[in-house]
């Protein structure tokens, strides 16, 4: 059939709005998109229905939360360009309750649903009383195909890759003051924008299945470039994810109100205290306010600038060249200060009481198994990825005490100690660190001695071996690290080229890894996890570099990230043998958060413990660090019975 013609973007929300009806009606004509309205209908539909061992599926609700949206209907896909649109009606709880049952029936035949969004849709088809058994991701094949990619949508994917025109859920509804509901839109308009929904994600499933091209371009490799093992993990992983997403987390608004009221105080003192040392006192002096803070450092104090933004070459006020500057004057540390809390306060202590859910009490944030490159989590609404996990010097509170057990419960948490450390020194097989971490010996204190020649190792000389071993796993150049670890230049370059000598089975190793990605144009996890090398080859050294890099990060990070994940399936296996109000909270980086009824602690400790310590092949297990408490960020170290 024919592709529609692309359309350029609209300016205007009426001519939005005129632009989508054109694109629906082409899409309309392109295809054969049908309105199932009664139950005796969908019978006969699904009776006639081709039996080819899967039916793609979508939903349409009310609205995004999995826990309280309704279905609009649902709309189902069994050959390229023919679907099938059910509505489902208010009016008519009977006649939709028959229709869920017959979708429920279908589904288990036996057959593969294909999903352009398990995450979201396992849950909602599950509250309406259609469990899904067998299933496919067609975005989770897009992800693992495309990770450098921001494809997160189906429309996204249907774009580039099958060239096909699509009309997002804004275009179509609006949005802010000129949004109207998807149950006042035309019943034509629910008809195409629904059925192409499942039209798409049968295409994309077809495409990436069979491997085949089928005339649609942009396709460089099919399916079977994905390793199955990875496959299979990120497949297996989405019950967790689902059950993370449902579980939630407890909320002591008390505590964050308490945490933003005195964040509200310290900044307005760093605020004072500058808008004194500011010339136009009918200004009021703006953190925020990036032409408020270069005209006080470089106008007005006269401080020498650190660094340059990249583009105008302007005195730059990023944190990172300002923390060289802290000495200087007062008011940097003033800003650094201030900037770091008024961060905090925005993106947590005042944010987080507005994500709480009104029926449940707890925050459900959105967790995206695929949400990086490197296969590591990401996480919004909201990102509890970035909540500090420590009271530093310059954080007068403590974010993650926001977060608090239910009552009769505790929070496990579970930390693989130094993972890419360990991870790198089990690729590289570099000397130095493997004997420390056979031996059991602290592998900072070890480098330390090797970097200074010595035997007996100082505070100061572990620390700045500790500072080498992170900065420089991905090869920081000298400037950055000086800067990161507040060291001068000269310093800097005489404890890298040291560390360098100390650990050169790594470099070499390092070294391999983008000789490797320079010759394939691609990067790989020890579990096959393939990463796009897209910049490797630029004739800009800045971005050759920087590419480098990541297929350094990618090979070791994204290690890192299977082997969670790989745990998060052997202990989610072994959970439903244990007490069912064991809940996986979260995963945050090296992270597992559990919720454990009180009296189920040490036993339910050592079952994750056994499942998350995995010993990778002529190495030592992975160590798992362990605290319990009842606030997330007062949990202290597990002592065991």
């Amino acid at each position: 059939m024919a592709t529609p013609k692309k359309n350029k973007k609209p300016t205007t929300a009426e001519t939005k709005r005129v632009l989508a009806q054109e694109k629906l009606h082409q899409i309309d004509a392109a295809n054969k998109y049908t309105t199932i309205k009664t139950e005796l209908a969908l019978r006969n539909t699904l009776s006639t229905a081709p039996y080819r061992g899967f039916i793609a599926v979508d939903t349409e609700t009310t609205g995004l939360d999995t826990l309280t949206c309704r279905m609009h209907g649902f709309s189902m896909c069994w050959n390229p360009h023919f679907s099938y649109w059910v509505p489902l009606d208010e009016s008519d709880p009977d006649g939709n309750a028959k229709k869920l049952a017959l979708l429920t029936k279908e589904l288990d035949m036996g057959k593969t649903v294909i999903l352009a969004n398990a995450e979201y849709d396992i849950p909602v088809l599950g509250r309406h009383g259609c469990p899904v058994g067998e299933f496919v991701d067609v975005l989770k094949a897009v992800r693992l195909l495309y990770p450098n990619e921001k494809m997160f949508s189906l429309k996204d994917a249907s774009e580039k890759l099958l060239d096909e025109v699509t009309v997002g859920m804004r275009e179509l509804l609006g949005c802010k003051k000129d949004e109207v509901r998807f149950a006042d839109i035309s019943p034509d308009n629910q008809r195409i924008y629904a059925c192409q929904d499942a039209d798409l994600t049968r295409r994309l499933w077809t495409l990436f299945d069979t491997g085949k091209r089928h005339g649609y371009r942009n396709i460089p490799r099919p399916l079977d470039e994905v390793d199955n093992g990875i496959w299979k993990l990120e497949h297996d992983i989405t019950p967790a994810v689902i059950s993370m997403q449902t579980n939630g987390i407890a909320v002591d608004v008390k505590e964050a109100a308490t945490q933003t009221e005195k964040l509200d105080k310290l900044i307005a003192a760093n605020v004072k205290k500058l808008q004194a040392l500011y010339d136009d006192p009918d200004i009021e002096f703006n953190l925020r306010s990036t032409s408020h803070k270069r005209h006080l450092l470089y106008d007005i104090l006269k401080l020498t600038p650190s660094g340059y933004t990249d583009i105008k070459r302007e005195p730059s006020t990023k944190k990172e060249f300002l923390e060289e500057m802290r000495e200087m004057h007062e008011a940097v540390g003033l800003i650094i200060d201030g900037m770091s809390w008024l961060t905090l306060r925005n993106s947590f202590t005042a944010a987080i009481p507005g994500h709480v859910h009104p029926e449940t009490g707890r925050v459900h944030p959105s967790l995206w198994a695929l949400g990086t490159a490197t296969g590591r989590f990401s996480c919004s609404k909201p990102n509890l990825q970035n909540v500090p996990k420590t009271i530093e010097d310059n954080f007068p509170v403590n974010v993650r005490d926001i977060f608090v057990a239910s009552p009769g419960y505790t929070f496990i948490d579970l930390d693989y100690s130094q993972i890419e450390l360990m991870l790198a020194a089990w690729m590289s097989q570099e000397p130095v660190w493997c004997e420390a971490y056979r031996c059991g010996v602290d592998v900072h204190e070890e480098t330390a001695k090797w970097i200074y020649d010595i035997k007996e190792v100082s505070p100061a000389q572990r620390d700045k071996a500790k500072r080498a071993n992170y900065s420089l796993l991905y090869g920081q150049g000298i400037d950055g690290f000086a800067r990161k670890n507040g060291l001068e230049r000269n310093e800097a370059a005489n404890l890298i080229e040291k560390w360098l000598s100390t650990v050169g089975q790594f470099i070499a190793w390092r070294n391999m890894v983008k000789t490797n990605a320079r010759a394939t144009g691609k990067a790989y996890t020890y579990y096959r996890r393939m990463r796009s090398m897209d910049g490797i080859h630029s004739d800009d050294r800045s971005i050759k570099t920087k590419w480098e890099r990541r297929a350094v990060s990618h090979t070791i990070q994204g290690t890192a990230a299977d082997l969670m994940k790989i745990a998060m399936v052997r202990v989610w296996k072994r959970l439903p043998k244990q007490d069912p109000t064991i809940r996986l909270q979260l995963q945050v980086h090296d992270e597992l958060l559990f919720e454990v009824r009180d009296d189920m602690v040490n036993e339910v400790v050592k079952m994750i413990v056994d499942k998350m310590t995995i010993k990778p092949k002529d190495f030592v297990p992975l160590k798992v660090d362990v605290k319990t408490g009842k606030k997330w960020g007062s949990v202290e170290t597990w002592k065991g019975e």
